[in-house]
């Protein structure tokens, strides 16, 4: 099963069950999409309560990387899963261990963002 919760930074797209289930993966792609579209491109993916992370959830968080990597996004999956962990820092994405390490990365990234943005602007202001 999945629950997608939009927050003000980020979507938290939290799975919960056994397993993963195809067409909770299916779902978790098509919400994000409608998501950008709306404007938000950060997302937590939260597979800790998941007992089995097969090799069919992969190519749909390889799909998903790729979205949020076109708009400038931040993706960050929370699980414990040390196997998992391995595969999704091989794929450049962020693993953390809970919820909320996720939520702290998502708003100190965005923090960056600003912080490197307010300075390019003021520089570029500078030398003209």
């Amino acid at each position: 099963m999945i629950q997608i919760l939009p927050e003000e930074q980020y979507t938290l797209l939290k799975f919960t069950g056994i397993e993963l289930l195809q067409e909770d993966l299916e779902e978790m792609n098509d919400a994000a999409a409608a998501d950008m579209e709306a404007g938000n491109c950060n997302f937590i993916v939260d597979i800790s309560e998941v007992e089995t992370i097969s090799m069919d959830f992969y190519p749909y968080l390889d799909t998903l990387y790729n979205l949020v990597q076109k708009e400038e996004g931040i993706l960050v999956v929370a699980t414990e899963n040390e196997v998992a962990k391995i595969r999704i820092e091989e794929r450049g994405i962020v693993p953390t261990p809970t919820l909320s390490e996720a939520v702290d990365y998502i708003f100190m990234e965005e923090l960056e963002k600003q912080l490197l943005g307010d300075g390019h602007e003021e520089e570029g202001l500078e030398e003209e």
